[in-house]
């Protein structure tokens, strides 16, 4: 346009070089705020885009997870909209947020495509929820050593299932692999790798009457001797002998036995039978997973 013009100017002589010039300011001044309105619309156009697809996966998530897709028409139109396959290997991941509505896993979602993971996320109040499509059972160990490092809060990973049909079940695993966390301790659980806490978490009721059934003798011992027996009980089961015990709780082997006795006298359930030892240790995880009645 402006070639024609100089061209024009040159073969009437009706502009002179200096009106030329102050043509040439006015012309790039009307460009310049056509090509700035022009790219602030496409911007805001795509901007509204962006949102609105965000927006529907969001919701597509939250109906995957919660059930609400029943019908298999919906489910390959809804694994269509999220870029993941109807049928392969998923896991459904559940994350504690740090405050409210805050998400507790940031650019997940870009970090997992980066290395070839595809999922989908949703932010809910009090959690931050994603469906994870893992190409071959091997990916899971992967997507756990991507996410584990940036855990701040308590992370629970559902069992492997298989067709997004199953989201649902899955999702209520994953609530109940992190709520087998100790509240305020971050880390990241999968469901198949804890079975005692995932137990614990999926029934608190009924686990916290057993805890006091096999410790109430024990709990109503003073305070200061019933935070030494319950700190040996749990150091005796994580270390896994009476030496190891003795030299995480500083202290001689023979004490360490004779507060497991003592154990055994209030309880009526030793660390050497069996039984008692797995009554034992159900009832401290749970305390340690439970320290306050469930609502």
């Amino acid at each position: 346009m402006w070639d024609c013009v100089v061209a024009e100017a040159e073969r009437s002589g009706l502009v002179s070089a200096t009106e030329l010039v102050r043509i040439a300011s006015d012309m790039w001044t009307l460009n310049e705020m056509f090509t700035t309105e022009m790219a602030t619309s496409y911007r805001d156009a795509m901007t509204d885009q962006i949102l609105r697809q965000d927006q529907e996966r969001s919701a597509l998530v939250e109906a995957l997870v919660s059930g609400s897709v029943a019908d298999t028409a919906t489910v390959w139109e809804a694994a269509d909209l999220l870029a993941l396959p109807y049928q392969g290997l998923f896991v459904v991941v559940a994350a504690e947020p740090p405050t409210l509505a805050r998400h507790a896993l940031p650019n997940i979602e870009s970090r997992l495509r980066d290395r070839g993971i595809g999922s989908a996320w949703r932010l809910l109040p009090d959690l931050h929820v994603g469906i994870v499509s893992l190409r071959t059972a091997n990916t899971l160990q992967l997507m756990v050593d991507m996410v584990r490092p940036v855990v701040t809060t308590r992370v629970g990973v559902s069992p492997v299932y298989e067709g997004l049909e199953k989201t649902a079940q899955a999702m209520h695993l994953a609530r109940i692999a992190m709520a087998s966390i100790t509240p305020g301790d971050p880390q990241l659980c999968v469901f198949d790798d804890a079975p005692v806490p995932a137990l614990i978490a999926s029934a608190p009721t009924t686990s916290y009457r057993v805890m006091n059934n096999v410790l109430g003798p024990l709990l109503k011992t003073a305070a200061e001797e019933r935070e030494l027996l319950l700190q040996t009980l749990e150091t005796y089961f994580t270390a896994g002998s009476i030496a190891e015990a003795a030299r995480r709780l500083f202290c001689h082997r023979n004490t360490v036995r004779h507060r497991l006795s003592r154990i055994e006298d209030l309880t009526g359930r030793s660390v050497d039978n069996p039984s008692g030892a797995v009554e034992l240790y159900i009832a401290i995880q749970t305390m340690l997973r439970l320290p306050n009645p469930p609502k």
